[in-house]
């Protein structure tokens, strides 16, 4: 339907500007249909992303006119590459805006690279900031674990948390938008067939939980990734699957070009809540020792 509307808009539009196209172009409504899939249905024109934007080009080179990009649009990096690239003039935020009604701001935010909520509304952007640099683990009565009290062979269970669809989908669409990792629709012809979380979410899950589960404690403390070994992976992430994370102490030493710190070799485990083994690495970090005074 949109296809057709946008071409009985400029269809007329296209004999104003008819100057402007070559005789020997080919038919816009020709061109337009040479992008659709066969066959064409819903499920089909949802994985295709450049399909809109195909029409805007035959529309923008044909007739001269300005177009407006809109669909499957989600964040400010993708429509800024749309804008950089040609492929339109304005952006527009249809459905998006209904899931995330300040989508203009935090692309502002994203493309700034900036967090600092400058660009919202006073009313409401000094609490945001406020909040997020106020965003402390409350670690008061939390054990410190320094680098110089760990020893091989010690083990550390952090508590299971539970995976969220949200969680996966936003992940892969801004670092790793595969068909397994942006919906079910789009798994379904995956060697998976269903959907299932990126590799490099389920790494950076792991971190996440180790603050959480307070072994690192920022903004004192913090460690500094030196190596990751062996990362192997066993069985996919689901949506609603509960993972914890198992650690175990391999070897530590004091480092010799920083004094006060230790390199640390640890060995991770990821298990479901069948027991089984999701994934497992060896980091090795640098971590502070406990302090002399």
């Amino acid at each position: 339907m949109l296809g057709a509307m946008q071409f009985t808009r400029t269809s007329g539009a296209r004999s104003v500007a008819s100057d402007r196209a070559n005789a020997s172009t080919p038919p816009l409504a020709a061109e337009i249909t040479a992008w659709l899939p066969k066959p064409c249905s819903a499920a089909t024109v949802e994985n295709i992303t450049t399909l809109p934007f195909a029409f805007l080009d035959a529309i923008r080179h044909q007739t001269g006119l300005p177009t407006i990009a809109v669909g499957l649009i989600t964040d400010g990096f993708q429509a800024e590459s749309v804008l950089q690239g040609g492929k339109a003039d304005l952006i527009a935020v249809a459905r998006e805006a209904l899931n995330n009604p300040n989508w203009p701001l935090h692309a502002i935010d994203e493309l700034n690279d900036s967090f600092d909520y400058d660009d919202w509304p006073a009313q409401v952007g000094w609490w945001l900031e406020r909040r997020a640099q106020g965003q402390r683990l409350d670690d008061s009565d939390a054990p410190r674990v320094y680098a110089d009290e760990l020893t091989p062979n010690m083990h550390f269970s952090l508590p299971a948390e539970r995976v969220r669809k949200a969680e996966i989908v936003r992940f892969a669409r801004r670092f790793d938008p595969q068909p397994q990792h942006l919906s079910e629709a789009s798994a379904k012809d995956t060697i998976f067939g269903e959907l299932v979380a990126p590799g490099w979410y389920t790494l950076s899950a792991l971190t996440g939980m180790a603050i959480r589960a307070r072994m690192l404690r920022p903004p004192q403390d913090y460690q500094l990734g030196l190596s990751i070994r062996e990362v192997r992976f066993f069985k996919p992430v689901r949506p609603g699957d509960t993972l914890g994370l198992q650690i175990e102490i391999i070897a530590s030493r004091l480092s010799e070009s920083r004094p006060g710190w230790s390199i640390v070799e640890q060995f991770w485990q990821e298990v479901n809540s069948a027991g089984e083994v999701v994934v497992e690495l060896s980091p090795t970090v640098l971590m502070r020792n406990r302090p002399t005074h």
